[in-house]
């Protein structure tokens, strides 16, 4: 019997310390590559947003270059939902995320990349990007989403964050991430993340 419960006891420890182990190692890995993602809510799951936009965190305006765009709940990539911008009126809309105060924690000569899984069905005759603003300017960086109509895909790009100070005095460094639909039909935008994959003190040593 005291043989008995010390192989139990045994095989608990062990097992205890092969999930501590595997724990780590996982940690470890995602820490490697970087992979906390700064963009709150990019899976677009929350749902409890404002007037302008039905997702947290997120701004919504339909109306850029006498356009008429609409931002609606839709069947998402990995989770329940993801975003939808439909055209009824061809001009420019976008969902946008702000981040005025920096929560992100960017700085100039940061090295980040962004990840944005997108579909689209009849986007024709007009530009689907994603438009990097903020400090450094309008427009500092951009990403082409593929036009037409197409299932689920991934758009990549890294890029380094300019060097720039704030216009108004006392103003905190920032960027922003603008979703564009120039197109005459339905734009499908989830899973989207930042992730710093080098710091700019990392880069200067």
């Amino acid at each position: 019997m005291k043989l008995l419960k010390c192989l139990v006891v045994a095989c608990f420890v062990v097992g205890i310390v092969g999930i501590s182990i595997s724990a780590d190692k996982d940690t470890k890995a995602a820490g490697k590559e970087g992979a906390k993602n700064l963009v709150k809510n990019g899976d677009f799951e929350d749902t409890s947003g404002g007037e302008s936009s039905p997702f947290a965190y997120w701004g919504f305006w339909g109306q850029w270059e006498n356009g008429m765009y609409t931002i609606a709940v839709s069947k998402g990539h990995s989770g329940k939902y993801c975003a939808k911008i439909s055209c009824d009126t061809k001009g420019r809309g976008g969902l946008y995320y702000v981040d005025e105060k920096n929560e992100m924690g960017i700085n100039p000569g940061d090295k980040i990349k962004l990840t944005v899984w997108a579909k689209a069905k009849d986007a024709n005759d007009g530009r689907l990007f994603v438009n990097m603003e903020g400090t450094p300017g309008d427009g500092w960086a951009t990403m082409d989403l593929k036009q037409g109509t197409y299932d689920w895909t991934k758009f990549e790009k890294e890029m380094q964050v300019p060097y720039a100070k704030p216009k108004k005095e006392g103003g905190v460094f920032h960027i922003n991430i603008y979703i564009y639909n120039k197109s005459s039909g339905e734009l499908y935008i989830d899973d989207v993340s930042l992730v710093k994959t080098k710091e700019a003190k990392e880069i200067e040593e």
